[in-house]
C-alpha cells in the first residue's frame, strides 16, 4: 500500500473515506469527516435554535477507545507521509 501526505489524505476524507497513519498504534484509531448534517439539531439540543447554514462539517478523530471528538493537525501530522486508508 502507497503511502501519502496530508493532501492526499483530505481527498480520500472528502470521498468519504477514513484514514490513518501509519505510526498511530491505537486499534481502530483514524480520521474523517464529520458531516454539518450529522450534528443533532433537534429538541433539547444545544443547537436546536441553529440553523443548517450555520453548522459546518469538521474532521473528528476516533480513538483507540472508539471515542470520536474534534481533531487538531499538529505540524507533525500536517508535514508526515504516512498516511493510509483505514481499514
Amino acid at each position: 500500500m502507497e503511502i501519502q501526505g496530508i493532501g492526499w489524505a483530505v481527498k480520500q476524507m472528502q470521498n468519504g473515506a477514513k484514514v490513518r497513519r501509519s505510526g498511530w498504534n491505537g486499534k481502530g484509531q483514524c480520521i474523517g469527516i464529520v458531516p454539518a448534517e450529522h450534528w443533532g439539531m433537534g429538541s433539547g439540543s444545544p443547537f436546536e435554535n441553529w440553523g443548517p447554514g450555520d453548522l459546518q462539517a469538521w474532521v473528528g478523530i476516533r480513538n483507540a477507545q472508539g471515542k470520536v471528538f474534534p481533531w487538531n493537525a499538529s505540524q507533525g501530522d500536517l508535514l508526515a507521509i504516512d498516511y493510509e486508508l483505514a481499514e
